[in-house]
């Protein structure tokens, strides 16, 4: 239950109706799990019987059964906005507040001046930033970079892989590592949730222990001060809706903290709160405002890359956070072999690896 921050009586006045909307999730939510398990069981048994079946009905059928989940998630984000007078108030702020397209704030000089030749972009994934995690996987392995002339840029989730080649630290060992550790330690919150689905609520809070203990432990005794100042991740302000480009951190937490609020969305946070608060102010996801950032535009080569580029998904992963270690891995070693595949328009960018 949130704590509301409504005076006495506001509070008491709105808590029979947040108690019904905790009780309605909660239905749904278990409504949704028995379903996909008895989805689940009617696939294998088609499956042990030899039906030849497309495994399209199936995804559908799951990614229906899914947003059913994101109902929940948006039903407890409106309860905060509704809880909470100060997201009310920018919600209504932004409502208003004419969006304006301009330069993103945060890039103070030009290439030239910085001293860059190229960008790398990661653009938004979702819950398939672990495929990105093998194409950036491929790249380290492969070929190398000057990271003097290099920025790296990322919306959203992309910020992990962007940021772990800009910081020079070894992508298959950390996905291995570290993020096997984060899915298996929200695999085992997924209490009212199917096997293959992260409980949506406690992605951010599961990213800020795990990767920030994670970073802590890569970036060692150099701490923050080795923190490339180099990789630029987008994010979205309220409620101008302006994008930004911010790329510099005062501390490891920092950092994370800014992930979160370059992927925040409501229905990722179990508060319900509207935006992310960061560094006093309030943002959401930055691919609302530019998912395939470039900080210093068409000045220099760019590289984009999205989990589309060479592969079609099918499982609704963009926006679901997946618990099953194995559909992760996979998605992982998809990355790689897509990557492989296009050695030749890497090589295009990049200097092989003698």
């Amino acid at each position: 239950m949130v704590k509301t921050s409504l005076g006495k009586s506001g509070g008491a006045a709105l808590k029979p109706a947040i108690s019904k909307i905790d009780k309605s999730v909660s239905v749904i939510d278990k409504s949704v799990s028995v379903i996909d398990k008895s989805v689940s069981v009617i696939d294998k048994s088609m499956s042990s019987a030899k039906i030849d079946i497309s495994p399209a009905p199936i995804t559908q059928r799951r990614f229906t059964l899914r947003n059913a989940m994101f109902v929940s998630r948006a039903i407890v984000a409106m309860r905060g906005a509704v809880t909470y007078p100060s997201d009310l108030s920018l919600l209504a702020q932004t409502a208003l507040t004419p969006s304006t397209a301009t330069r993103p704030v945060g890039v103070k000089e030009c290439a030239s001046q910085a001293g860059v030749r190229r960008t790398i972009t990661f653009t938004g994934c979702g819950g398939l930033y672990t495929y990105l995690f093998g194409v950036a996987a491929y790249m380290q392995q492969h070929f190398t970079w000057d990271p003097k002339s290099t920025a790296f840029a990322s919306a959203s989730a992309g910020a992990f892989p962007a940021f772990l080649l800009s910081a020079n630290i070894d992508v298959e060992r950390f996905h291995r590592t570290s993020n096997r550790r984060l899915i298996e330690a929200v695999a085992e919150q997924r209490a009212m949730y199917d096997g293959r689905t992260a409980p949506l609520g406690i992605w951010n809070d599961a990213v800020r222990e795990h990767f920030s203990r994670a970073l802590v432990d890569e970036l060692g005794s150099a701490g923050h001060a080795a923190i490339p100042s180099r990789h630029y991740i987008s994010l979205t302000e309220l409620p101008a809706r302006t994008n930004e480009l911010l790329h510099e951190y005062a501390s490891v937490e920092d950092l994370v903290e800014g992930f979160i609020a370059s992927a925040y969305v409501p229905i990722y946070d179990n508060a319900g709160r509207l935006a992310a608060s960061w560094r006093g102010r309030r943002f959401i996801d930055g691919g609302a405002s530019d998912n395939a950032p470039k900080p210093f535009g068409d000045d220099v080569p760019a590289l984009v890359l999205s989990p589309h580029m060479w592969r079609q998904h099918h499982e609704g992963a963009f926006a679901f956070v997946c618990s099953d270690w194995e559909w992760v891995d996979t998605k992982f070693e998809l990355g790689k072999q897509d990557a492989a595949a296009h050695h030749d328009e890497l090589a295009a960018f990049f200097e092989p690896k003698s």
